[in-house]
């Protein structure tokens, strides 16, 4: 008991019988065309999307409880590059153009959590996709590493997955609801060979962005009807939810468009 007194703090004890969840933190994930980023409509309240795909405004367009910053892709530099570490490869010298997709998120996410007006206006935080903000942030680590245009190497991918991660953490910190979207897709396991549904992320990021939500949801669309999977199967292990009374798949088919809440994810939350 030796030092300062006022280091010391009594542990106050929580009932689990007591816990009330305060926010939804929503991964949706699925391929291109399962309509996860549709289902933003669905949900209740003002939305704020930071969007890195502008194709995903085609589903948004004409909502007025949709506000959004759209980042579009930078430009790439086109020239053939040799993947060869021998030392006379000839390579093409470098543009010189700075990425500003991610650089440009940085700069408007934190003044938007800084604007305590703006921030309160909003009931639910977005990003579209997490799979593009990916590329986006890689852009940007090649660019500080004098590699743009060349094959990323180990510190290059270690740089990515340490600054995605604390991106989607301080994301998932706010007192709001998050709604994340990402691609998915089949690949087999090295170890288990197994066949199942991965993220489309860089290492370790597969296992480690999933602990940052509540609710992890697979949207699928079949032959026009759009699903959703609650509970995770032998092809999508990492599918888990904290809204209780779901079915394990569930239609959430936007039947009116006029009033999307009335329908599809936002229905099942009220």
């Amino acid at each position: 008991m030796n030092g300062n007194p006022t280091q010391w703090r009594k542990m106050k004890i929580n009932k689990a019988s007591e816990y009330q969840r305060d926010r939804l933190r929503i991964l949706a994930i699925g391929p291109a065309g399962s309509g996860k980023t549709t289902q933003l409509r669905t949900l209740p309240g003002k939305k704020l999307l930071f969007c890195f795909e502008d194709n995903a405004l085609n589903s948004l367009q004409g909502d007025s409880m949709i506000d959004y910053q759209l980042y579009l892709p930078d430009v790439v530099e086109i020239a053939p590059r040799s993947l060869s570490s021998k030392q006379n490869v000839r390579s093409t010298p470098p543009t010189g153009e700075k990425p500003q997709a991610f650089d440009a998120f940085v700069q408007d996410f934190n003044s938007f959590i800084k604007d305590e007006k703006t921030f309160n206006s909003y009931d639910v935080i977005a990003i579209d996709s997490l799979t593009s903000l990916s590329k986006a942030v890689m852009d940007s680590v090649l660019w500080l590493n004098n590699r743009m245009g060349q094959q990323p190497a180990m510190d290059d991918w270690a740089a990515q997955l340490n600054t995605i991660e604390n991106t989607i953490r301080k994301v998932t910190s706010l007192p709001k609801m998050v709604y994340i979207t990402a691609h998915d897709t089949l690949m087999q396991d090295d170890l288990t060979k197994k066949i199942v549904n991965e993220l489309v992320l860089t290492g370790q990021l597969k296992t480690r962005i999933p602990m940052l939500f509540s609710d992890i949801l697979k949207f699928q669309c079949v032959d026009e009807k759009f699903s959703m999977l609650t509970q995770p199967d032998r092809y999508n292990v990492k599918i888990r939810r904290s809204i209780s009374g779901l079915k394990p798949e569930v239609d959430v088919t936007i039947k009116n468009f006029n009033d999307p809440q009335s329908s599809g994810l936002g229905s099942l939350l009220k």
